[in-house]
């Protein structure tokens, strides 16, 4: 059985609906997003079912005309949303893209909403993953799915299985099972990483529900970045201080900070 919550603003033009699904360790969190693009369209990021309420209320922002199924294991909902607006342009990733189909369709995958404001990235490095950045006055969103665990609201058996996992914890991270079944390149990913790190132009990041620096969000993808290298090269000792007890060869870890609203 799968629970919807209300929709709630993030940021201007931003939305999201988040939700539960239940599975045999217990209700599993999930998160879909939408973003209005300046035509007054919507892109919805990793459909969930919702009821009629919802599917109204949605609506009422402006019309879906485009679907993103983020990555081949978040795709079950999307034939309900189909169904429901034939017309829209299902997006996945290349390396999703025949998972998907065999439950919807797939028009696309380059990802072009004729809009710089929202941009549709398919993470390299990577079996087919893919992120949304959505950007807004306050500044910018990244929006993933599996590439970055942040599950706070787990209870119970499922908090235990998902934090044994890697997707939830004390603070952000690339989950281990993400590791070991979606990445095929460690460095390609990492640079995905370095360049969200450094994008020009905006001056605050929301990752998710937490607002954050580029400074802040730079230290962050770099402790990710390292996590995802270190398991590729040879490893030293740290000097007393840093956050781990190791880190790779040719990156210094910084001292993690945790993210604050």
């Amino acid at each position: 059985m799968a629970t919807t919550g209300a929709l709630r603003a993030l940021a201007e033009n931003l939305w999201v609906v988040d939700g539960t699904i239940q599975m045999p360790p217990g209700p599993l969190p999930r998160r879909m997003s939408l973003a209005r693009l300046t035509s007054g369209d919507l892109v919805v990021f990793s459909a969930i079912a919702v009821d009629e309420g919802a599917m109204v209320e949605i609506a009422a922002l402006g019309p879906p005309k485009f679907l993103v199924v983020p990555n081949a294991f978040h795709r079950q909902d999307a034939a309900q949303w189909k169904s429901r607006y034939p017309e829209m342009r299902v997006i996945a990733p290349e390396g999703a893209r025949s998972a998907v189909a065999e439950i919807v369709p797939v028009d696309d995958t380059s990802g072009e909403f004729g809009d710089d404001s929202i941009r549709f990235v398919s993470v390299p490095g990577t079996k087919g993953e893919s992120a949304l950045v959505v950007h807004h006055s306050s500044g910018a969103t990244l929006i993933v799915n599996d590439l970055i665990g942040n599950v706070r609201d787990a209870r119970g058996m499922m908090k235990l299985v998902l934090t044994l996992m890697g997707f939830a914890g004390a603070r952000p991270q690339v989950p281990r099972a993400f590791k070991s079944r979606a990445v095929q390149d460690t460095r390609l990913v990492a640079q995905q990483f370095r360049d969200w790190a450094a994008f020009p132009g905006s001056r605050r990041w929301w990752f998710r529900t937490v607002r954050l620096s580029n400074t802040r969000l730079r230290r962050c993808l770099s402790d990710w970045r390292t996590s995802l290298l270190r398991a590729a090269e040879p490893t030293v000792p740290l000097r007393t201080g840093c956050a781990t007890r190791r880190c790779s060869n040719t990156a210094s870890l910084r001292r993690y900070r945790h993210l604050t609203s």
